[in-house]
C-alpha cells in the first residue's frame, strides 16, 4: 500500500474514505439512492471531532474545513464546506475517470473577526474497484494520510502500462483513449479478460507513480516511446522489490540513439530493427507447442551473452528477440516487438498468461 504523510499536531478526526463503486449523483448521508451500472464514486466521510475544542491551530479554534477534490487535468469534481458544529456526514462524489486526483483541504479559523486559513493538499491515484483511504484531522496542518489500494491486492488485476505508447497499442486513438473503442492492443487485452482477469489500460502520456503500481501485482509494459522520469523508474524499482509480482515487458524497434530505459535498468539491451517470423524456440513452459508468428519491425536483444540472468526463448534469423529474465522477486518476460504479440499467437499467449499471471 502507498502511504503519503505530512504533519504537525492536534486532536479531532475527519475521516475520508475514497473508493470506486457503481453509482449516481452527489448525495448526503440520509438520502435514498440507487447505483447505476457504470460510473465511479468517491465516498467521503467527515467525522465530527470528539470535543468542540479539539481542533486548534496554535491558539486558534478551527471552525471548519473547505475541501476541494480535483480530477485529471485539474478539473474540480466537488467542493465541500464542513463546519465544526455539524454532525458527521457522508458524501458520495461522482468520479468520471481513473487517474491522478488531488484533495485540497483548507483549515479555517477566526482571530477576533479576522479569518485565519491554512491550506494543505495531497495527490492520489484512482483505480476502478480499489479502495483508497484518506485520513484528515481538522487543525492538524500538514498531516494527510493516503493509503492507496487498501485491502489485499487482487491477483486477477492487470495493468497495461501504455503510457509510453508510440502508436503500437492505442492506434488509431490519439487524443482521447478508451479501452472499449477499437485499438491495436484491444485483441490482446480482451483475450486476457476472457481468461477472467480485470485489465486496466493506462492512457498514453500518463505519469507512472509508486501509488499507481502499488495497486497491481501484474503489469504489461506496452511500448517504450520516449523517456522516463527518474521517479517513474524508481516506481518500477519499488514494484520489482515486491515478492510475487509479474512483468511482461514489450519493447519496440530502436534507432541508433534510442534505448529502452526500463529494459536497460533491468539489464536487457534492445537495439536495431528486424522483420521476419519467429521460427526457433527454446524449450520452456511459455514456448510449449508454439508455432511461428510474425515479428513486425521489432528490436534485437544484444547483450544476452553478457547477462547470465537472460534466457532467450525465441529467434528471428538466428537473432534473439524474446525471453525471460531471472529475478529474485518478479517473473519477467520480454519481447522486442509489440505488433506480433498483439495478434495473440497461440498457444504462446495462453502459455505466457498462465506462466506470468495464473
Amino acid at each position: 500500500m502507498a502511504r503519503k504523510r505530512k504533519g504537525l499536531s492536534i486532536t479531532g478526526i475527519a475521516l475520508l474514505i475514497v473508493f470506486m463503486v457503481s453509482g449516481c449523483s452527489f448525495l448526503l448521508e440520509n438520502d435514498t439512492y440507487t447505483f447505476e451500472d457504470d460510473g465511479w464514486y468517491i465516498k467521503l466521510n467527515i467525522d465530527r471531532p470528539i470535543t468542540s475544542k479539539a481542533i486548534t491551530v496554535s491558539e486558534y479554534d478551527v471552525t471548519g474545513l473547505a475541501i476541494e477534490v480535483r480530477g485529471p487535468n485539474d478539473k474540480v469534481i466537488q467542493t465541500i464546506d464542513w463546519k465544526a458544529e455539524e454532525s458527521s456526514k457522508t458524501y458520495l462524489i461522482p468520479v468520471e475517470q481513473q487517474g491522478e486526483h488531488e484533495i485540497i483541504v483548507t483549515h479555517i479559523s477566526n482571530d477576533k473577526g479576522v479569518v485565519v486559513e491554512a491550506k494543505e493538499s495531497a495527490t492520489f491515484y484512482m483505480q476502478a474497484m480499489v479502495i483508497t483511504i484518506i485520513d484528515i484531522t481538522p487543525g492538524l496542518i500538514g498531516l494527510i494520510n493516503i493509503e492507496a489500494g487498501a485491502g489485499e491486492l487482487d491477483s486477477n488485476r492487470i495493468l497495461v502500462d501504455a503510457s509510453r505508447d508510440g502508436g503500437g497499442w492505442w492506434f488509431p486513438q490519439g487524443v482521447y483513449f478508451s479501452e472499449s473503442e477499437p485499438h491495436q492492443g484491444k485483441a490482446l487485452a480482451d483475450f486476457i479478460r476472457s481468461r477472467g482477469f480485470q485489465v486496466d489500460e493506462l492512457p498514453r502520456g500518463e505519469t507512472i507513480t509508486s501509488a499507481l503500481l502499488d495497486s497491481y501485482n501484474n503489469i504489461i509494459r506496452a511500448g517504450d516511446h520516449g523517456n522516463y522520469l527518474e521517479s517513474e523508474l524508481q516506481a518500477y524499482t519499488n514494484f520489482l522489490d515486491r515478492q510475487g509480482t509479474s512483468l511482461i515487458l514489450i519493447s519496440e524497434y530502436k534507432r541508433t540513439d534510442e534505448k529502452d530505459e526500463l529494459a536497460e535498468m533491468l539489464g536487457i539491451s534492445f537495439s536495431g530493427i528486424i522483420y521476419g517470423n519467429i521460427t526457433d524456440f527454446a524449450e520452456h513452459f511459455i514456448t510449449r507447442g508454439a508455432t511461428p508468428f510474425y515479428y513486425n519491425a521489432g528490436s534485437i536483444i544484444v547483450n544476452a551473452s553478457d547477462n547470465p540472468s537472460i534466457k532467450i526463448l525465441g529467434w528471428v534469423y538466428g537473432r534473439p528477440v524474446m525471453g525471460i529474465l531471472e529475478h529474485q522477486n518478479t517473473k519477467i518476460f520480454f519481447i522486442g516487438d509489440i505488433n506480433g504479440i498483439e495478434d495473440v499467437p497461440q498457444p504462446l499467449v495462453t502459455n505466457l498468461i498462465s506462466w506470468a499471471f495464473e
